[in-house]
């Protein structure tokens, strides 16, 4: 009687370890199965966080579903992110954050029904098959809509993932590079909020890393120069490239990313300069960009959107900083750096932006230079 009791006792705990072992996995944002790329802050208990446009996070599961609790800063009260959800190499959703404190639920919810009304759900997949799954979340949204902060995410047989990427590329830009004013899927352009037609995933820079088999990273802001900044900003690109809240040139970056190319794509909202001003002004920045990525190959890019003054301008200005920073010796190994002159203006988008098939043109033709310039194979 006793063996039997001790066996029905083996057994059940054999079946409660199962159990739980079948179960759900629940972690917090700093779990090493959770993957960061880009410019990232860990130094907040409740999360990593992520400022910048197309920054993303990754991991893979088991299952029919996963949870991912998100804390969206809610800037000014009342500003929101756009996340864009890739699920298998597929975006499934580009999704709004509705509060402060936001529940993506991916197929099937893999934890309680929610009683917090300040805990706002949002449904991103009716379903999914029952298996391996990888996900990929974007912020369409750039840093001045406010960070976007994994606290928890759940899922049964949760574990780290990353593209199979063998390179890295770090786009340098503007609105253009940030993705704004590309999409008018959901909303016409001229209507909403400025930050309602950003979509960062599908911008020309994670389109042409995801096309060369690369990981990316976009040190980029809307309005922002080299010399001159728009639209009220306190800052240029080179006062905040150090940052990892480009907009308010906040939160130190420890350069944890290290690109094997550095894409600069500034000037738009510089305009016609002096050119020898211009020249010095962006000879001093490429300084800056080799001491902080050592063996990084540069390229240089005119503005997919400038007009035929200033793509003239970028005509003779851009071939002249590449020859004097290379003379100064801030090519690096390889010993030059290229530049590429976008021929057209893209400008089918809102307020004279670029669209969203624009943008995978721009790509495109980056894309072809990259493989013949520097030599990158997909």
């Amino acid at each position: 009687m006793s063996l039997r009791l001790t066996c029905l006792a083996i057994s059940s705990a054999a079946l409660f370890v199962a159990a739980c072992t079948n179960g759900p996995r629940v972690v917090n944002g700093f779990d090493e199965a959770i993957s960061y790329i880009g410019r990232v802050d860990r130094t907040d208990s409740l999360g990593p966080r992520q400022w910048g446009a197309g920054a993303y996070f990754t991991f893979a599961f088991e299952g029919d579903g996963c949870d991912v609790d998100i804390r969206d800063q809610r800037l000014y009260g009342n500003s929101y992110n756009y996340l864009e959800v890739v699920i298998d190499g597929e975006s499934v959703a580009r999704v709004r954050t509705l509060g402060e404190r936001n529940r993506l639920t991916i197929g099937k919810s893999q934890l309680p029904a929610v009683t917090d009304t300040a805990l706002k759900v949002i449904a991103v997949a009716d379903s999914i098959t029952d298996g391996p799954h990888t996900v990929l979340i974007a912020r369409d949204t750039e840093c001045a809509m406010g960070f976007t902060q994994v606290e928890q995410v759940a899922a049964k047989g949760l574990e780290a993932w990353q593209p199979a990427a063998d390179k890295k590329i770090e786009f340098i830009g503007n609105s253009i590079t940030s993705g704004m004013d590309c999409y008018d899927g959901e909303i016409p352009f001229g209507q909403g909020t400025w930050y309602d037609h950003h979509r960062a995933y599908y911008a020309y820079g994670p389109r042409t890393a995801r096309a060369l088999n690369a990981q990316w990273s976009l040190a980029s802001v809307s309005g922002i120069g080299l010399m001159h900044s728009c639209c009220e900003h306190k800052y240029v690109l080179p006062q905040t490239y150090d940052k990892v809240n480009l907009v308010d040139n906040e939160v130190p970056y420890d350069f944890s990313f290290r690109p094997d190319i550095v894409v600069s794509a500034l000037g738009q909202n510089d305009g016609v300069q002096d050119s020898a001003t211009f020249v010095d002004a962006y000879v001093d920045f490429i300084r800056v960009l080799r001491e902080k990525n050592p063996d990084a190959q540069l390229v240089l890019l005119s503005s997919p959107m400038a007009n035929d003054t200033l793509r003239t301008f970028f005509r003779q200005i851009l071939p002249a900083v590449a020859d004097e920073a290379t003379r100064r010796g801030f090519a690096g190994k390889a010993g030059e750096i290229p530049v590429y002159i976008y021929e057209n203006a893209y400008n089918d988008g809102g307020t004279s932006h670029p669209s969203m098939d624009q943008q995978a043109e721009i790509a495109d033709k980056l894309v072809n230079f990259l493989r013949d310039s520097v030599g990158i194979a997909q």
